[in-house]
């Protein structure tokens, strides 16, 4: 699965990304299989987040890549 956009502060996924490291696995498992980040969805249902939102937007993938590209763009110069 491409990179997904979630709202986890820099310091939370550094902890991950190391913690994935250690325990050799994918930010997405560890994510998945530690229980203090519920608010996270897991990954199949996170999936299915994605789907529905890709149906409802009604956007071909490179319009919504390209939007999602402006929002990140807007985001980082604190728009």
């Amino acid at each position: 699965m491409p990179y997904q956009t979630t709202g986890l502060t820099d310091r939370t996924r550094r902890a991950l990304k190391g913690a994935s490291s250690r325990e050799s696995r994918s930010l997405d498992s560890t994510v998945e299989k530690n229980p203090e980040l519920g608010s996270i969805p897991s990954g199949g249902n996170l999936r299915e987040i994605i789907a529905n939102a890709r149906k409802k937007s009604g956007l071909n993938d490179d319009d919504a890549m390209s939007l999602a590209l402006e929002e990140v763009k807007l985001f980082r110069e604190g728009r």
